[in-house]
């Protein structure tokens, strides 16, 4: 009897250190350098750039956005999600014409999300109006 507790006491033992040695992966590094820019089709264009370190893969990134700066409540609910970890840029067609838009951006495992990035704010410029056409000039 004390044979077979034994062998059951070094079965739990060895069951929790491969839980243990499973979730040993570290939330992501920081994700660096976001920039964003305002295109001339309406459209802001996010881009970092991120180096994957031992232990601390990224399954994707996390946009985040908000119309200030301060607006930016990481963690909360990502504006977007990029996948894969590959992929370093995101594209933003839902703005509008005026207005300005804060983005940052984490990098993202099972463990969670790494810290978050520098915050850049970006402004989109109002719609230029075409130029009149059909006009004629009469003198006076």
């Amino acid at each position: 009897m004390k044979l077979k507790l034994r062998l059951l006491l070094v079965s739990c033992a060895l069951a929790l250190v491969s839980v243990s040695a499973a979730s040993a992966q570290s939330r992501p590094k920081l994700v660096a350098n976001v920039t964003a820019k305002a295109s001339a089709s309406h459209s802001v264009v996010a881009a970092w750039l991120w180096a994957q370190g031992t232990g601390d893969a990224a399954s994707g990134f996390h946009v985040w956005r908000a119309a200030t700066c301060a607006g930016i409540t990481i963690p909360g609910t990502p504006y977007a999600t990029v996948t894969p970890s590959t992929t370093l840029t995101y594209t933003d067609t839902v703005v509008t014409a005026g207005s300005s838009y804060c983005y940052a951006v984490t990098a993202y495992n099972a463990t969670g999300d790494s810290a978050s990035t520098n915050q850049v704010l970006v402004a989109i410029p109002l719609a230029v109006p075409n130029a009149p056409s059909g006009l004629t000039l009469t003198p006076q």
